[in-house]
This record gives C-alpha cells, sequence and structure tokens, in this order.
C-alpha cells in the first residue's frame, strides 16, 4: 500500500493546477509545491492569497475530493 505523500506525487503528475477540500470542508485551488512525510506545501494564487504557502497535513485531506484543473477543457 502507498504512502499517503506517495498519492500525492502521483496525483502531481497528473497536472500542476489543483482542487482540494479538506475533511472540514474548507476548499483550496492552487498548487502542491513541496511533499514532504505528514504534509505538503500548498501556494495559493490571486490577489488575496497568503505570501506563504500554507501546510496542509494529509489527515486533514478529503482523498475523494481532490481535481486537477485541465487547461484543455
Amino acid at each position: 500500500m502507498k504512502k499517503k505523500s506517495e498519492l500525492i506525487e502521483d496525483f502531481c503528475e497528473m497536472g500542476d493546477r489543483v482542487a482540494l477540500y479538506l475533511l472540514d470542508g474548507t476548499y483550496y485551488e492552487g498548487y502542491i509545491l513541496d511533499i514532504e512525510e505528514d504534509y505538503f506545501s500548498f501556494g495559493l494564487g490571486g490577489p488575496m492569497a497568503p505570501d506563504e504557502p500554507i501546510q496542509i497535513k494529509y489527515d486533514d485531506l478529503d482523498f475523494g475530493k481532490t481535481g486537477i484543473f485541465d487547461p484543455d477543457a
């Protein structure tokens, strides 16, 4: 069975810009920047985005509600 960090690495290979939900219902769009053992750094875009990436723990991520933005769609 793959580690959660390995699942995120596989997910990143599908595309750059992603959409995801946390288990508490929080929705994010942006970019996975760094993948660590227990969390990943996530960069948000736009004028209201924080300057620094946020860290999302794998245990907080709703793996069933993730998506890749397809520029050709």
